[in-house]
């Protein structure tokens, strides 16, 4: 890894967002700090702004924008796939944020399943 974000989820599971292009989505075990399982994000690159949350069962990605660092970009992952369609699905919400984000939180009461 050259570099990651971590979040937490309402159920006490722990992530990180991160690695060497293209990034790579990791479940922590907490005690250890052992990889419990390694999810590559397809073609998400980490920038020189990076942040990640999660809600209702599924991640948010922010990275710098395609066309402009300043801005950033929003990538939905769709962890539990909720829409059911037998896949994790990775797709972009927002492709340029007003804002640069550069970091990113969850509440430990945020929902862990779908709403």
């Amino acid at each position: 890894f050259n570099g990651a974000e971590v979040t937490g989820t309402g159920d006490g599971r722990v992530f990180m967002f991160g690695g060497v292009n293209p990034a790579k989505l990791v479940e922590v075990e907490k005690g250890t700090g052992k990889f419990l399982q390694t999810t590559p994000l397809g073609n998400l690159e980490l920038t020189n702004a990076f942040a990640f949350s999660f809600f209702g069962g599924d991640f948010y990605m922010f990275t710098e924008s395609d066309n402009n660092q300043f801005l950033s970009k929003v990538t939905h992952f769709d962890y539990d796939d909720s829409d059911m369609n037998g896949k994790q699905d990775l797709t972009t919400v927002v492709n340029q944020a007003p804002i640069r984000i550069v970091g990113a939180g969850v509440s430990t009461c945020a929902p862990f399943a779908p709403q």
